[in-house]
């Protein structure tokens, strides 16, 4: 069977010619002659049209995958990010590219026919193998050449009978901001333009193109970046897509015009993890690129890069909860106690998890929909703000349905004097039912927040300890209320995927009477696609309590917060003095 040379390129649009440098020279003047004016070195200031010797700044990946050509598909593939050198020599017009002891150089001579607008490619064979490099200024995703980065990838194939064994280095290269050029204050958008490769055992070798948006708040130093992409099958005519093939990545600016993160990969076959790494390009970070690397534990890897161009188009994305772009809808984790009349004598004191809804609105009014359809979703604005409630709370009261309804916040920022949270965020409820029911006697605890994605985390190594607050409510059989505050700690080991805890906490009574100690409730269990997961709350030694419920939660691009309700009952049901709690923590890392 004949090898599978170079992975079939995507018809994409037209081609384009690299400038060739000009010279300049001296004229011949007569005696006295004067002094001949300096001539001005020629300086780079577009990728599309170089004048000069360059050795470009950018972030690469590197995949290696071995392909069995009897049934065309992929034996073995592997990534990692590496660091690629692409240097311009302007008298040759010649490009060499330099990664991992590999090098090669590309000239005029290498140029195929029949190049897409925007986009050059090179074939070359010699005694390493045969090398492919193709670069590409024009987005493959819209029309507008960019003009200060590029994307690259260059392909090594080496084959015999059986298999084609490939390198393929995927990089962005060009004239990258000087640090004083980043903006570090207000947001910023980008339209993306993203492409890589997919190698998973067993199945055909993938290419993806597709656009996409990223999001920056310069201030923060934080980033996100998503896109919906077409994947194409590279040893036939079959592709695929749809909303369940997507990139997304997350991470944070360096002190220069650098930023890093993490990244996933999903398709319909699998969902990869991994890292980015990417820079701003041009004078004033009118433009990014960036590339990443991702694998699977099944051996599956991703190589891909992206290019980006300042656009006010781009859709707005709420990076924290401490500075709004746009109206935000959160779905939250509620943990609800309700108080009422027993039948038996006493009160009934029972709690449940609920699932609701806060949207933030850009006017500063929140809408809060308690996850019970006997409650009454309400709007509170700045009209309904009061004075005098719990320190480092923004409390809301107004009167829903003839019941006062309130809504306190946990503060965000670095005005919260007991924990300055940035992404995750919690709250309290208490209040109005809807036309039809009874009043509700008791409190909703929730959280929410600017949530980790999936998969996110899922190739993320190291550890992390993180330390926060609780507070929450609790209740006894004769109705008595306590107001709950303590401590949490989380641990987390990224690399084998486990987290563990604990909550320690004291009751005091609401009206002012009597405290206790609650004691410290653990917790242990295994992270799944990179994400906490609801657990078990395993009372203090030497106590009756019952097992408890913690559904816990990463926030931020990297995971830097966590949040989440719980519940627990500190002794028998039949016990007099057995307390119900609900709750919610928060807590960061350093």
């Amino acid at each position: 069977m004949r090898s599978i040379e170079a992975f079939p390129y995507i018809a994409l649009l037209g081609s384009f010619t690299l400038a060739a440098c000009s010279a300049g020279g001296n004229g011949i003047a007569s005696t006295p002659p004067p002094t001949p004016a300096p001539t001005p070195m020629p300086t780079n200031t577009t990728i599309t049209n170089l004048q000069a010797n360059q050795a470009f700044a950018g972030d690469g990946g590197t995949g290696t995958t071995s392909i069995d050509l009897a049934t065309r598909t992929i034996a073995s593939g592997s990534t990692t990010p590496a660091t690629i050198q692409v240097s311009y020599d302007a008298p040759s017009r010649s490009y060499t590219v330099t990664a991992a002891g590999r090098s090669q150089t590309f000239s005029p001579g290498d140029i195929q026919t029949g190049t897409a607008t925007g986009e050059t490619r090179y074939s070359k064979t010699g005694p390493a193998g045969n090398d492919y490099l193709t670069l590409v200024t024009t987005p493959y995703s819209g029309s507008t050449s960019n003009r200060y980065v590029g994307l690259g990838y260059w392909q090594r194939n080496l084959s015999n009978a059986t298999t084609q064994n490939t390198t393929l280095d995927v990089f962005t290269y060009g004239l990258d901001t000087p640090a004083a050029g980043v903006p570090r204050t207000g947001t910023a958008k980008f339209t993306t333009d993203n492409f890589g490769f997919v190698t998973i055992p067993g199945k055909a070798p993938l290419a993806f193109t597709g656009s996409g948006s990223f999001n920056v708040d310069l201030a923060l130093g934080t980033f996100a970046t998503s896109a919906y992409v077409n994947e194409y099958e590279l040893t036939s005519p079959r592709s695929q897509s749809g909303g369940s093939i997507a990139l997304t990545a997350g991470g944070h600016l360096g002190s220069g015009n650098s930023f890093t993160g993490n990244m996933s990969y999903t398709d319909t076959y699998t969902s990869m993890s991994g890292t980015i790494a990417g820079r701003f390009f041009g004078p004033n970070a009118e433009e990014i690129g960036a590339s990443f690397s991702g694998s699977d534990r099944a051996g599956a890897a991703v190589t891909g890069a992206f290019t980006g161009q300042a656009s006010n188009s781009a859709p707005a994305v709420n990076l924290s909860i401490t500075n709004y772009v746009t109206d935000q809808l959160f779905y939250t984790q509620q943990g609800m106690l309700s108080i009422a009349p027993s039948p038996s004598g006493g009160k009934a004191v029972n709690y449940r998890t609920l699932i609701g809804q806060v949207q933030r609105r850009l006017d500063g009014s929140i809408l809060f929909s308690p996850g019970e359809s006997d409650f009454a979703a309400a709007t509170f604005t700045n009209s309904d703000l009061v004075t005098g409630g719990p320190a480092n709370y923004t409390s809301y009261r107004k009167t829903v349905n003839g019941v006062t309804t309130t809504l306190s916040l946990f503060q965000p920022g670095a005005t919260n004097t007991e924990l300055a949270l940035t992404y995750a965020g919690f709250g309290s409820w208490a209040g109005g039912a809807s036309p039809g029911y009874d009043s509700f006697d008791g409190r909703v605890f929730f959280t929410y927040g600017i949530t980790t994605p999936t998969y996110l985390l899922a190739g993320k190594t190291g550890t992390a300890s993180y330390s926060g607050v609780v507070h929450g409510v609790g209740a006894l059989r004769d109705g008595s209320v306590y107001d709950v505050g303590g401590t949490s700690h989380f641990g987390v080991d990224f690399g084998a995927q486990t987290f563990n805890g604990s909550l320690q906490m004291t009751a005091s009574q609401a009206s002012g009477g009597s405290s206790r100690d609650l004691g410290n409730w653990t917790f242990a269990d295994h992270l799944s696609a990179g994400q906490l997961v609801g657990t078990g709350l395993v009372a203090p030694a030497n106590s009756s309590g019952a097992p408890g419920t913690i559904t816990p939660q990463f926030y931020g691009p990297d995971g830097e917060e966590i949040g989440g309700v719980f519940s627990l009952q500190t002794g028998a049901d039949s016990a007099a003095d057995t307390m119900r709690v609900v709750g919610a923590t928060v807590a960061k890392r350093p």
